[in-house]
């Protein structure tokens, strides 16, 4: 267990939030979290240098996608992107946003590769959280 995402933390995501498991078969290859909002997280307000495409429409936030190493590169993650914005849009949500620690350039480039723009940074001055670039994709224009 990372020492940055307690126990306690975990589970009062799952209160809160929209948990995901992925699997393939009976084995559970991933996981990502949902949180559908009307109004910006607090996260992206108090340490986020923003500038949204579209503002102050609801969106889908996507927190800790993670799929197995063993199964990267399978079109697993691509699949997960997919489900999550045919989701956002049968639910009447206008955008999917998300963000990914500054220094992965692999999964900077996966995000942009689906058409993902970024939008600004998350900057923490923190050891416990890396900063992050934040990302938007638009689905429905208003």
């Amino acid at each position: 267990m990372p020492p940055n995402y307690p126990l306690e933390q975990m589970l009062h995501d799952a209160m809160e939030q929209e948990v995901y498991a992925v699997t393939v078969g009976e084995n559970l290859v991933g996981t990502f979290t949902l949180e559908m909002m009307t109004t910006v997280p607090l996260s992206y307000i108090k340490y986020g240098n923003i500038l949204w495409q579209i503002s102050d429409v609801p969106a889908v936030y996507i927190h800790k996608l993670a799929i197995l190493p063993s199964k990267q590169g399978k079109g697993i993650g691509t699949w997960c992107m997919q489900a999550i914005e045919k989701l956002a849009i049968e639910c009447g949500y206008s955008a999917v946003r998300l963000d990914g620690v500054k220094t992965h350039l692999k999964l900077l480039s996966f995000y942009k590769s689906r058409g993902y723009q970024q939008v600004g940074e998350l900057i923490y001055n923190s050891d416990v959280w890396v900063d992050a670039i934040v990302f938007e994709k638009v689905l429905v224009f208003l």
